[in-house]
């Protein structure tokens, strides 16, 4: 990867000296990259190493020979240590470091302000975000390569944005929660970056969870109040989003709590490699009982150590829980794919969401640990729906058919069957008596929408089971003791 930083240097007119800081470990290939490609003013080097000197000069008296272009650059060889006792280095310059052993010396580093920090780290060692940390406050552009550990190389690629410094936001929809509302606030907010903000939409709500946030804003200046008529939890979160300015979202429902480091740890794994999507793992807690169990939900490699595969992504649209709000997600990758919360929709609305971003994803990487708080059992949850509210994923599916024929892919066709037929079961689990047949009904037409019944038999057999293409089968014979026998 370190002859990708250089090109990123050779590349880039706005730098005019670079420092570089190299350990006792250094390959010569890299020493004539940096002389030869890059030209800048003054290129100058902090070497750990004795032979580095003698190596470097050969290396830059056999490229003048070649081109005369190199005498104009003035080259400089510094004993290592000489670079801690220097101030701020000059406007338009760039620190590249490089196999320095000691990571922990790169914050030592953070004092000379570079407008450009390159660097690789091994794995195991500091992490690159703990450096983005440390060099963020001054600098424009920095890019670090995490390498080694048997596991593929990841970039850290940041560049500072004009008018914002904000790169997370979290929006909270409030309707109706005060109740539970201060320990969310206590948990989300524990964590101190400057660089958060919390964005609470005050739904047109009945209670007094406004006045709750108004008096968290008086100590903690991150905390945003943002008001609209009542208008649903879709439009509440769509309302957020287009107000945040992070350049990653996390959604959380205020009702719930977190574990006190998530948004810090799910930002840092995101940042890390780039990613589009980091999520981790939940507990259900059940609030009349005090008990709690642990979802397992894709917290496995190769989830665990980052995925591009297309395949690996877009199978999270059926088969990762839904759950947007233990997740974080690229607000870049929001806006590249035109994703929003469908308003009219009053509940549920976060099915949709987390399908269209899985789709849109091209990278995905999770934390083994569960960090979020679901708590199960509060009245008015769309969890506990059992009536002709359950008819809104009719609804939601004509948006998704829709989603999919102009933007997906086959397999992407396969991965929202799986979806219909996994939420039509747990409708039908549910729904009262009253309301079956009308929902059986609309299930059967919905279910042929995208496919024949014999496709959908192959897709079911191919990605679920015998059981499921059975539930199928009786759902599209509208045979209820057949579905109630399957259906378990």
């Amino acid at each position: 990867m370190m002859n990708g930083l250089i090109r990123f240097l050779a590349s880039t007119p706005k730098i005019e000296n670079l420092f570089v800081v190299i350990g006792k470990n250094y390959g010569k290939y890299m020493i004539e990259d940096l002389i030869r490609e890059i030209r800048y003013n003054k290129i100058t080097f902090f070497v750990n190493n004795k032979s580095f000197k003698r190596d470097a000069k050969k290396i830059t008296e056999d490229i003048n020979e070649k081109d005369s272009f190199q005498n104009t650059k003035q080259i400089d060889y510094c004993d290592f240590e000489t670079v801690f006792s220097l101030s701020e280095l000059p406007p338009k310059s760039a620190l590249l470091f490089y196999q320095l052993g000691d990571a922990r010396l790169i914050f030592n580093l953070a004092k000379l302000k570079p407008d450009f920090l390159i660097g690789s780290l091994e794995r195991g060692s500091i992490s690159s975000f703990e450096v983005w940390e440390a060099f963020r406050e001054n600098a424009d552009k920095i890019i670090i390569d995490t390498y080694g550990g048997g596991k593929k190389d990841e970039i850290l690629n940041w560049t500072r944005r004009p008018g914002s410094d904000i790169e997370l936001s979290v929006i909270y929809p409030m309707y109706n929660i005060a109740k539970y509302l201060d320990k969310c606030i206590e948990t989300t907010t524990a964590w101190k970056a400057d660089y958060v903000e919390f964005l609470f939409v005050d739904d047109g709500s009945p209670d007094n969870c406004a006045e709750i946030v108004e008096k968290a804003m008086k100590k903690d200046p991150r905390i945003k109040l943002l008001r609209k008529q009542n208008g649903g939890c879709a439009s509440a979160r769509q309302f957020g989003l287009e107000k945040a300015k992070g350049r990653y979202i996390g959604f959380i429902d205020p009702d719930d709590y977190i574990d006190e480091t998530m948004y810090r740890r799910l930002l840092k794994r995101a940042m890390v490699g780039n990613y589009d999507i980091a999520y981790c793992g939940y507990t259900e807690v059940y609030t009349e009982t005090g008990e709690s169990c642990q979802v397992q939900d894709f917290l496995n490699e190769p989830y665990l150590s980052g995925v591009f595969d297309d395949y690996k992504i877009k199978s999270l649209c059926a088969f990762a829980n839904i759950g947007i709000w233990r997740r974080i997600y690229s607000k870049e990758m929001i806006q590249r794919a035109k994703i929003h919360f469908y308003t009219d929709i009053r509940r549920f609305d976060d099915l949709p969401f987390k399908f269209e971003t899985f789709a849109a994803a091209r990278s995905v990487v999770a934390i083994p640990d569960h960090l979020y708080f679901y708590q199960m059992g509060r009245p008015g949850q769309d969890v506990s729906a059992n009536d002709e509210r359950l008819f809104v994923h009719f609804q939601i599916f004509k948006y998704l058919d829709e989603f999919v024929k102009t933007k997906g892919t086959y397999f992407l066709l396969e991965m929202l069957q799986i979806v219909k037929l996994q939420t039509h079961k747990y409708a039908i689990s549910k729904i009262l008596p009253e309301y079956l047949e009308d929902y059986l009904r609309q299930a059967q037409e919905d279910l042929k929408t995208l496919f024949s019944p014999a496709d959908s038999k192959l897709i079911y057999s191919q990605f679920l089971g015998k059981n499921d293409v059975k539930i199928f089968t009786a759902i599209i014979d509208h045979d209820i003791k057949k579905i109630k026998r399957y259906n378990r």
